[in-house]
């Protein structure tokens, strides 16, 4: 198909397993490719709220919250982009509210909204 979205969600999930795992050099590596691609552009991927949220998670539990500002910025920037195409307010909500790596995105944001 000529696309590399579904092997950077799989790289989302790579860096939360190793991150669950407790494994800072391979979180971090898997991490990184991954920032590259978000930097670049986000399309493509299936859960791309879930693959900034993956970054930000990665680098807060390894001491890179410098780091993670950044992505989490992106993340929300993206997420309520997507968020400003639904004109129906109850689905609107619904987006933000009930898919739970949005509303961690949120969270994560109003905690580094400022920095």
């Amino acid at each position: 198909m000529g696309t590399s979205g579904y092997e950077h969600d799989a790289l989302a999930g790579l860096a939360r397993c190793a991150c669950a795992l407790n494994r800072a050099q391979e979180a971090l590596a898997y991490t990184n490719q991954l920032w590259s691609r978000l930097q670049k552009d986000a399309s493509g991927l299936e859960f791309p709220i879930l693959a900034y949220e993956s970054c930000a998670n990665v680098l807060i539990q390894f001491n890179r919250q410098p780091s993670a500002v950044p992505v989490i910025h992106r993340g929300y920037a993206e997420l309520m982009a997507r968020a400003a195409r639904i004109e129906d307010p109850v689905w609107h909500d619904s987006y933000l509210k009930e898919v739970p790596e949005h509303k961690r995105m949120l969270v994560l944001w109003q905690k580094n909204a400022n920095l």
